[in-house]
């Protein structure tokens, strides 16, 4: 073909064609490279990054850091987990410090243990444990170790430092919150120890434990210690009271109290389920001070069995009290004591004098040993006679004498006391009133006096106004 001046192409001829691809390719393929390199470059600058964050917060296993181990356990400053999660050391030694800040409900720290069905094992919310360095059977602290310290602020309705709730029991026991305490080398070794401190100058009560019971159909107790063990002395409690409390105030080691049911028993005691020993329901020492007495009632007292009572009795009156042998379903008879400034006792009995008018009156062995300063009546019965005693009492016995034969003669004889305990508890008939009892009155009613100047102190009974706000500050 022959082409005579200029030749115009629309499209690209084969063999420029060709070279063009082959340069294209060459040029993607050195892209596609590159990208390829760059990719490998960061990745592997991610990974050094991750490996920088896993450093800068010690996914390690080093005491200080955060551990996680082979075993699936999670530990905060420990090396070795010892639990799923482990956490120890802190600041000022705490380990976990948990917050909660909203407007509702707030736990600050809650732990539920559910077991699966048919689980008979324990299940505990929280076990805590307070050891020394050695552990819990040999640590080596020397200060405080508490198992749990709870503590509760705020100015809301309750602060309570720890809550316990026992709930859907159905045998066994239920307890809301169990303390116990098996030291064998501790002074003092306590599994729940209450304190109440710092109380204001308000109205109120300050109760280092408080104890509710209720809604049980047989027995409720506020407070119940049981006592197990084989020591010398055990006691189901111990109470104290204790500190100075000066200018008329009392100190009460225990304070019982009942009110609003059909019968009320402020304080019961009773041993009776023990039948070896001798057992004592009650038993309170005052020591040998003159001032302290081992109990005070204020009002009637029924004693029912016998009352032995070792030293002097000191009473306004006294009497014998049955129920009338007349009349026993309505009436009591009742006949006063004989009263004597003499520590007296008295023997009497009928006797008759034989054909010379002499008898001769056999007395206990006992008399004359425990008798001093006799004095006699005689008197004759049936016929008129005069008797004299003509030999006094001596080798426990004393003969009368009558003026006539067969005569029957009623004799008494009395002695004062001259055993050892009365030689040296001789009664002194009139007696001073101390300083602190001078002014008052073992009865001031009967001398139209009020009964705040009564000799025996008075201690503050509680009102219903007290008592409603017991029950409050138990809510």
């Amino acid at each position: 073909v022959t082409i005579t001046g200029d030749l115009a192409v629309a499209g690209v001829l084969s063999s420029d064609l060709d070279t063009r691809i082959v340069n294209d390719s060459t040029r993607l393929n050195s892209a596609i490279t590159k990208a390829i390199s760059d990719s490998t470059v960061l990745h592997s600058a991610m990974t050094d990054t991750a490996s920088a964050i896993r450093a800068d917060i010690l996914w390690s296993e080093i005491l200080t850091g955060i551990n996680y181990s082979g075993t699936g356990r999670v530990g905060i400053g420990a090396v070795t987990p010892g639990a799923k999660l482990d956490v120890r050391g802190g600041i000022l030694g705490t380990a976990i410090t948990s917050l909660a800040a909203t407007t509702g409900i707030n736990n600050g720290l809650k732990a539920s243990s559910e077991s699966a069905p048919g689980n008979t094992g324990n299940q505990f919310g929280i076990v805590a444990t307070a050891a020394g360095p050695g552990g819990i059977q040999s640590g080596t602290g020397t200060g405080l170790h508490y198992g749990v310290y709870s503590s509760a602020f705020g100015s809301g309705l309750q602060s309570v430092g720890v809550f316990g709730l026992a709930d859907n029991q159905t045998t066994g026991t239920s307890r809301g919150v169990f303390g116990q305490s098996r030291s064998t080398t501790a002074i003092y070794s306590q599994g729940v120890y209450g304190e109440a401190i710092n109380a204001n100058s308000g109205a109120g009560h300050n109760a280092g434990v408080v104890g509710k019971a209720s809604g049980h159909a047989n027995t409720n107790y506020g407070f119940l210690a049981l006592e197990t063990a084989i020591g010398d002395n055990n006691y189901g409690g111990a109470f104290y009271s204790y500190g100075v409390a000066t200018g008329g105030k009392t100190n009460t080691g225990v304070l019982a109290y009942a009110n609003a049911a059909t019968n009320n028993i402020g304080l019961k005691a009773d041993v009776s389920a023990t039948t070896t020993g001798i057992n004592y329901a009650i038993w309170a020492d005052a020591g040998s001070l003159a001032a302290n007495k081992a109990g005070h009632f204020i009002g009637d007292v029924t004693i029912t069995g016998d009352l032995a009572v070792t030293g002097i009795v000191s009473k306004a009156s006294g009497s014998f009290k049955i129920d009338h042998p007349l009349d026993p379903e309505n009436k009591y008879l009742v006949h006063s004591f004989v009263e004597s400034p003499d520590m007296m006792n008295v023997y009497n009995g009928n006797i008759t004098t034989d054909a010379n008018g002499l008898a001769t009156v056999e007395l206990p062995q006992y008399v004359q040993v425990s008798n001093k300063d006799f004095r006699y009546q005689l008197t004759p019965i049936g016929k008129f006679a005069q008797c004299i005693v003509k030999e006094e009492v001596n080798g426990d016995k004393f003969i009368i004498q009558t003026n006539k034969p067969n005569v029957k003669v009623s004799w008494q004889v009395t002695g004062i006391r001259n055993d050892p305990f009365a030689k040296v508890n001789r009664i002194v008939v009139e007696q001073e009133k101390s300083d602190s009892e001078r002014g008052k009155y073992l009865h001031p009613e009967v001398y139209g006096k009020d009964k705040s100047q009564s000799v025996h102190p008075t201690i503050k009974k509680i009102t219903k106004e007290e008592l409603l706000k017991m029950k409050e500050g138990t809510k």
